[in-house]
C-alpha cells in the first residue's frame, strides 16, 4: 500500500486501482496496513473530500474494520491493535455524521475513556456541537498540563466545519494562552480538516511571519509548513508560488522547493481524483 500510494502520487496509477486495494485492506483486517491505509486516506481526504471515488472508498473503509477491531480494547490485545483503534475511530468520526455524532456522546465521560478514544470523542463533540464545544474544548485545552491530552483536543478544535470557530482555534496558539509549542497542532489537524483549507491557507498567508518567528529559525518549521501548505493551498497554487517568491523562497531553500514541488503532486492528484468514478 506504501508503494500504490506513492504510485498513485506520481500519476502511474488510477485512482480506480488504489481504491480496490483499499477495499481489498478493509475486507482483509491488519492492524499496521489498516493504520497505513487510514494515514494515506487522510490526505486523500483532505485534499479531495468533493470527488466521489473519494467519498466512496472514505464511507466503505472503515465500518468493516471497526466491526473487525472493535471499540473497546480487548484483553490481550496487541498494542498496534489500540493505534489502529484511535486511527479508525477518530477519522471515521470526521467523515461520518452518524459516527461523528456517537462518539460526541462519550465526551461526558472524557477523563474516563480509553486513550484511543479521546480523539474521536472530542472530534464528534465539536463536529456535533459547534460553537457550544468551542469554549469546553479550549479551556479544556488551557488547563491540561499533558501534553499528549492537548494533543487529542486540539484534534476536536481542529475538527469544527464553520470556519469562524477553526480561525478562533488557530489564534489560540499564538495567543499566549498555550504554550508556543502548541501552534503547530491547531495548523497541522486545521490542514486535515476539508472543511477548513480556505480558512487555513488566509490564515497562514496573514500570520506566516509570526510563526516562522514563533519556531525560533528550527527546520521543524518547514517541516510542519510542509504538512500544513501543501494541503490547505491546494486549491490555489498559483498563489503559493506567488506566496513564496523573494525573500521567503531564499530563506526557506530546498525546503520551499520541497514545499512547493509536493503542493504540485497534491494539486496534480486532487484534479485526477475529481474526474474518476468509483
Amino acid at each position: 500500500m506504501n508503494d500504490l500510494f506513492l504510485l498513485l502520487q506520481a500519476g502511474l496509477v488510477r485512482p480506480e486501482l488504489y481504491a480496490q486495494f483499499v477495499s481489498l485492506c478493509s475486507s482483509a483486517p491488519e492492524a499496521v496496513t489498516a493504520q497505513i491505509v487510514a494515514e494515506q486516506l487522510k490526505v486523500v481526504a483532505a485534499i479531495a473530500s468533493d470527488s466521489s471515488i473519494v467519498g466512496d472508498i472514505v464511507r466503505s473503509f472503515y465500518p468493516p474494520l471497526l466491526d473487525y477491531f472493535g471499540e473497546s480494547p480487548r484483553p490481550g490485545e496487541p498494542a498496534s491493535v489500540g493505534a489502529t483503534r484511535e486511527y479508525l475511530t477518530s477519522q471515521f468520526a470526521e467523515v461520518d455524521t452518524s459516527y461523528a455524532e456517537k462518539m460526541a456522546k462519550l465526551f461526558d465521560h472524557y477523563p474516563d475513556l480509553d486513550s484511543n478514544l479521546k480523539a474521536a470523542a472530542a472530534i464528534g463533540y465539536a463536529i456535533t456541537n459547534g460553537e457550544r464545544a468551542e469554549k469546553v474544548l479550549q479551556d479544556m485545552v488551557t488547563t491540561s498540563q499533558s501534553e499528549v491530552e492537548r494533543d487529542m483536543l486540539y484534534r476536536g478544535l481542529g475538527a469544527f466545519r464553520e470556519p469562524r470557530l477553526i480561525e478562533n482555534a488557530l489564534n489560540l496558539g499564538l495567543s499566549g494562552r498555550v504554550s508556543r509549542s502548541d501552534a503547530r497542532y491547531s495548523m497541522i489537524y486545521a490542514a486535515e480538516n476539508p472543511a477548513a483549507k480556505d480558512t487555513l491557507w488566509q490564515w497562514v498567508m496573514k500570520h506566516y511571519d509570526t510563526i516562522e518567528k514563533l519556531y525560533g529559525g528550527s527546520q521543524q518549521f518547514y517541516t510542519d509548513a510542509d504538512r500544513v501548505i501543501t494541503i490547505c493551498g491546494v486549491e490555489h497554487v498559483a498563489e503559493v508560488r506567488r506566496f513564496f517568491a523573494g525573500r521567503r523562497s531564499r530563506v526557506g531553500g530546498s525546503s520551499v522547493t520541497r514545499l512547493l514541488e509536493q503542493l504540485r503532486v497534491n494539486a496534480r492528484l486532487r484534479r485526477r481524483l475529481l474526474q474518476s468514478q468509483n
